[in-house]
Parts: C-alpha cells; sequence; structure tokens
C-alpha cells in the first residue's frame, strides 16, 4: 500500500513536533492530519499533474505538502505561524524549486505574492475555512480548482439546496463563481490533537463552463518555481459524487453584476424568516455600496464586498433604496425577475437572485453592464 505522507500518523507529527520544539496552537485552529489514507484521498480528489501550480494554506509541519510534492506539484505554502519556519524551511531546502512558502496571514495575501494560475490544496484553519473559500474565489482570478478541508458544518453550506437549513447568502454567492465537483467525509479522529467536529473535503471548480444541469424538486512566488520533476501521482480512484447543486449561473458573471447580486443576496437573508419582499424592503434599505476596489478582505471580499466600480448605490436613477422610480424598490425589482414577493429568500436558487440583481441595475445606471 502507497504511503503518500511520511508525517502522516500520530508517531510521525508528535516526533516532528519534539525535534522543532513546536506545540499545537488552538487559537490557530491546529489541528494536524495524522491519516494517509485520507491524504490519498485529497490527492484523487484534487487530480494533479505533475508540474501543476498549488497553493496550500496552513501547510502547519508540511504533512500535506510533502504529499503534494510526492504528486508532483509545485507548492506554494501561506502560514501564519512564525514558529514553524524553520520546519518548513527545512522542507524548502530538501526540495529546491519546487516549495516555496510565506509567512503571513491567508486573509492578507494579494495576487502579486500568488502565481498566474494554481489549484488551493489544503486544511484550512477552521476558524477562516468558510472567509478563506469565498474570498479567494471572488479576489484571485487565477484559482481554478480548490480541494479543502473544511468544517462538516461549513461544507454542509457549500453543497446546501435551496430550502434547506444551510442554505444561505454564504452558498448563494460562492455557487455564483464555483460548483462543488466532488467530497467525502472525514472524522475528527483522523487528527492530532482531536478537534470537537467532524470535517469535509469538498472540491470545488471555477465556473468557466456550463454547468451541470440543475436539479428539479510566498518565498519567491510559485509561478516562478522550476518545473517539477516526472513524479507518477497517485493512482487514480473515483471520488464521492457531487452533491446535486442549486441552479447556478452556466458561466462566469460579470463583476459588477456579481457585486450587484452579492448585495441583493445579503438583504434577502438579512432576516430569513420574513417574505423576500419584507426582507429586501428592510435589507436594501440598510445597504449601500462604497466606492473604490474590493481591498479590504474582511469587510469587501467576504462580507458584503461591498467595494467595487458599482460606486454608491444610495445614488444614481435608483434615488432612495426603500422607493425607487416604480415606487417600492422591492417590489419593483420582485416584478421584473417575475419572483413571487411571499417567497422567502432559503427558497430562491442562484439563478433567481440573478435575475434580481440585473433588475437592480437596470434600475440603478450607475453599474456598468
Amino acid at each position: 500500500m502507497p504511503r503518500y505522507s511520511p508525517l502522516a500518523s500520530p508517531s510521525a507529527t508528535i516526533a516532528c513536533l519534539e525535534e522543532w520544539g513546536l506545540y499545537t496552537k488552538k487559537s490557530l485552529g491546529q489541528h494536524f492530519l495524522v491519516d494517509d489514507g485520507t491524504v490519498g484521498k485529497i490527492l484523487r480528489l484534487a487530480g494533479l499533474s505533475a508540474g501543476e501550480q498549488v497553493v496550500e494554506i496552513g501547510p502547519g509541519i508540511g504533512t500535506l505538502s510533502r504529499a503534494l510534492l510526492g504528486a508532483g506539484a509545485n507548492v506554494l505554502a501561506i502560514e501564519a505561524d512564525a514558529s514553524l519556519a524553520p520546519c518548513l524551511g527545512q522542507l524548502a531546502q530538501d526540495h529546491p524549486g519546487r516549495f516555496g512558502f510565506v509567512m503571513q496571514d491567508a486573509l492578507k495575501t494579494n495576487a502579486l505574492d500568488l502565481p498566474d494560475q494554481f489549484k488551493v490544496v489544503a486544511n484550512l484553519p477552521y476558524g477562516l475555512a468558510a472567509t478563506l473559500v469565498l474570498e479567494y474565489f471572488v479576489c484571485f482570478a487565477g484559482l481554478t480548482e480548490a480541494t479543502v478541508m473544511v468544517q462538516k458544518e461549513v461544507a454542509e453550506r457549500i453543497m446546501a439546496k435551496p430550502g434547506s437549513k444551510s442554505y444561505g447568502a454564504y452558498t448563494v454567492k460562492l455557487a455564483l463563481l464555483a460548483s462543488v465537483q466532488g467530497s467525502f467525509f472525514v472524522a475528527r479522529t483522523n487528527f492530532l490533537p482531536p478537534p470537537r467536529v467532524d470535517s469535509t473535503v469538498v472540491r470545488l471548480e471555477r465556473r468557466t463552463a456550463p454547468a451541470a444541469p440543475a436539479p428539479t424538486a510566498p518565498s519567491a512566488p510559485a509561478a516562478a518555481l522550476a518545473p517539477a520533476a516526472t513524479v507518477a501521482p497517485p493512482a487514480p480512484a473515483p471520488a464521492a459524487p457531487a452533491a446535486p447543486a442549486p441552479a447556478a449561473p452556466s458561466a462566469p458573471i460579470s463583476e459588477a453584476l456579481r457585486t450587484a447580486c452579492f448585495l441583493v443576496v445579503d438583504a434577502a437573508f438579512a432576516e430569513r424568516r420574513k417574505t423576500i419582499r419584507n426582507s429586501l424592503r428592510s435589507g436594501l434599505k440598510a445597504r449601500t455600496l462604497a466606492g473604490g476596489s474590493a481591498d479590504n478582505l474582511a469587510d469587501n471580499r467576504a462580507g458584503n464586498l461591498a467595494g467595487g466600480p458599482a460606486g454608491n448605490l444610495a445614488d444614481g436613477p435608483a434615488g432612495n433604496l426603500a422607493d425607487g422610480p416604480a415606487g417600492n424598490l422591492a417590489d419593483t425589482l420582485l416584478q421584473a425577475a417575475q419572483i413571487d414577493p411571499t417567497r422567502r429568500a432559503e427558497s430562491l436558487d442562484p439563478i433567481e437572485f440573478l435575475e434580481l440583481a440585473r433588475a437592480f441595475m437596470q434600475i440603478n445606471q450607475r453599474f456598468d453592464r
């Protein structure tokens, strides 16, 4: 049976931590993967080819990093824990030109730190996982796919269908950008120390081609790394099928439309127990878009994505957000999108939210198509 990472066992992980004088830090959400079979399943789900550029967020002691290198990938790791630098530095020395790392908060990464085109493969820090996934798809056009370990509850939000308890603003926003291509469950016993929750590995692919039919009911940037030697990746094995996805766009949408849609989605789900008409009336009235680019990660990327070229939505032909030129803005949008105003936000699929956003853009001419 092949071994994917020499550190993927409790004894090897403990020995590595002791060698470097390290310990796990709960404040950083550190839980080291100690099951080699799970490492192999991650590689198979990611479907890497030799020479591909991979960004790994939160490499820890390099357990998954070693497996990625063994599959032939060039790896750029982003790590916030400065105490791990010597350990990762040794890995960089062992794999010159193929492994690089940057000691910084992954939320502060900018495009200059990253390859022109890359995949993310990572066991993400639990507290930041949901934010990181959405932000990276929003902010980095070079990200083509992400195979990430997240909390089971986060995975449920990612894969939720309209009408379900887990379906919400986050689900819709991510579905506009990426589609789920597969997933598998990981028990908490596969980590050291064991977390209090189970995990799921999810593979997401950026929307660049027609989507499947919907159901009916940084040291040196990795781009500069030398090509990897040809190394045979792990033998392919069928991945768990992706969960049925809500109706979503068949191709990428413009930045302006995405920004408008994010605004509408946030307004709609602000009070999810209300009808879509009432939640939009109160939610849109409370929200405006600040001008400028989306360069504040916490507020503009994964939150309301307030930044962008759209300008201020409180101004322009739409007038006051509570009252548009055709009377109440919420009624106008719902009528234009042909959506029953008595429905709730959780019953709308991403396509319907896009129709609301398009109607909003038509009313507010400060959006560029």
